[in-house]
């Protein structure tokens, strides 16, 4: 539960930025792409080599179309590192180059091509200003590109390079959350994720390179909206046999093999890879490395954990993940008996503002300052990483045995209760995961009353599973109202997004 990120945010910062800067080098449109060294610089930053792919650009501007070319290149080159490292000089040298792609854009004629080339370029300053939550600019900048893409799709129907533009930004309007519509209505966006999920699926039917990115995004989509691990990971499977060392693939890979409990094998996938990602692509190794180190967590191997976890640490400048690592290797410490190291790392957590896991992590932190953890308290932790690892026998017994420690404290009791809800569902035990569900519901909780709604909410899971759609509206709607806890704004977008595919109006 508290791994799930959030769509919108994700697919504008990770999915939109690989899927877009594609798109134009293989539609075609542009000759000049398959031409050299045009050819090999995608080439090199699909693998984040971005010094070397900077290196082959050529320094003196080129002629006609083939500048555009160049100076998109230097453009996206500078996002992406920008995006991966939150570091101003590279904001910089970002907006710096979007001007003189923009510029030489405007000078050109409005052909579909030409049109789809300031889409793309739009939509990447619209993603630089999420990450800097500048989202007021990044709706009109997004609205911009859109209209761009539509111009070009007018002039050439059917295109599945435009109809798979057109299909993410489609989608993503359809999972825009309520307390963001506004910014949808003042845009003029329309879309819905059906007609979004349609667009894709004909653009991954079409074949070739635009195929392949269409089925990433449907990937993402399996993996995030739907929460299906193993449909993602069969169109994980078959773009990693066309580019194997694709550190993008690899990396949703890994998350895909987390959530579907497969923690043990995303840990082998990413230290097989993780040498060569560093050597190739040393900013994007940071990913990897922390995946190593979540998974290490999860399997409650502590002595592997805490390393990774320090490497990764000492190497890591962006905000994103930082406070997560840090509250990881604080619980690791704990969770092996050294509570004064970790103490360290509970006294400096602090959470991005907006952000519901980072404020429950420091508060969770703050407990421990004070005390070790108690043997209730880590019994439960520890069952909560087998359950992630899939380690469902082991999870039971300690989940039980702490809700056996935990005695009259009803909020260690009825979480304990939920978890071992949660275990039920996932082996496919319905009956008894909706006991404990309810048992967790209607425990009298002192502090985490975030356990209601999220026991509500599993229940109206389990009805959606058996096909009862009516139920499981009320108990949606019923877990929507309790929204005065720490996670109200993840709870209030799970809810959405299930009302939304079961086509009701949240």
């Amino acid at each position: 539960m508290f791994q799930r990120k959030n769509w919108v945010i994700l697919a504008f910062l990770f999915l939109l930025p690989f899927t877009g800067s594609q798109s134009l080098l293989a539609s075609g449109y542009l000759p000049g792409f398959s031409l050299p060294p045009f050819e090999t610089v995608r080439t090199l930053i699909l693998k984040f080599d971005f010094k070397a792919a900077e290196k082959l650009l050529p320094v003196r501007p080129l002629k006609g179309q083939a500048e555009g070319i160049r100076r998109f290149y230097f453009m996206q080159i500078a996002a992406w590192q920008y995006l991966l490292t939150e570091d101003p000089g590279h904001l910089a040298k970002f907006e710096t180059a979007w001007e003189l792609m923009n510029d030489y854009a405007e000078s050109l004629p409005e052909t579909d091509e030409v049109l789809f080339l300031k889409g793309e370029g739009t939509l990447w300053r619209a993603i630089v200003q999420i990450r800097k939550n500048d989202f007021i600019s990044a709706a009109w900048n997004a609205r911009s590109a859109y209209k761009y893409y539509e111009s070009a799709y007018e002039l050439n129907p059917g295109n599945p390079d435009l109809l798979k533009g057109l299909g993410i930004f489609h989608f993503m309007v359809g999972n825009v959350p309520s307390r963001f519509s506004w910014l949808v209505n003042i845009t003029g966006f329309t879309g819905s994720m059906s007609l979004g999920r349609s667009e894709l699926q004909k653009a991954a039917d079409f074949g070739g390179i635009t195929s392949d990115e269409a089925r990433f995004f449907l990937a993402g989509i399996d993996l995030f909206v739907d929460k299906d691990p193993p449909r993602s990971m069969k169109k994980l499977n078959i773009l990693l046999e066309k580019y194997p060392e694709n550190g993008v693939f690899l990396l949703v890979k890994s998350i895909a093999l987390q959530r579907n409990r497969d923690v043990r094998e995303s840990v082998v996938l990413m230290e097989s890879k993780y040498q060569s990602i560093k050597n190739s692509s040393p900013v994007f190794a940071d990913q990897v490395l922390f995946r190593i180190a979540e998974g290490y967590f999860f399997l409650n191997q502590f002595d592997e954990a805490i390393p990774h976890f320090n490497e990764f640490l000492d190497g890591y400048k962006t905000k994103t993940i930082l406070t997560l690592a840090r509250f990881r290797l604080g619980l690791s410490y704990e969770l092996s008996g050294q509570h004064e190291k970790a103490v360290n790392w509970f006294k400096i957590l602090e959470p991005r503002e907006n952000n519901d896991f980072e404020s429950y992590a420091a508060a969770e932190g703050k407990k421990w300052i004070g005390r070790p953890m108690t043997p209730a308290e880590k019994s439960l932790w520890l069952g909560r990483n087998s359950f992630d690892s899939g380690d469902f026998n082991g999870a039971l017994q300690l989940l039980n045995e702490a809700k056996k420690l935990a005695g009259q404290d009803t909020d260690f009791a009825g979480e304990a209760d939920y978890r071992i809800g949660r275990v039920y569902e996932e082996s496919r035990q319905p009956e008894l995961a909706m006991t404990h569900y309810k048992l967790s519901e209607k425990a009298a909780y002192k502090q985490e009353v975030w356990l209601v709604p999220y026991s509500i909410f599993q229940q109206a899971k389990l009805h959606l599973a058996s096909g009862k759609k009516t139920e499981a509206i009320a108990l949606l709607r019923k877990a929507a109202e309790l929204d005065d806890h720490v996670f109200t704004n993840s709870m209030a977008r799970e809810i959405e997004t299930e009302l939304k595919k079961l086509g009701v109006d949240p």
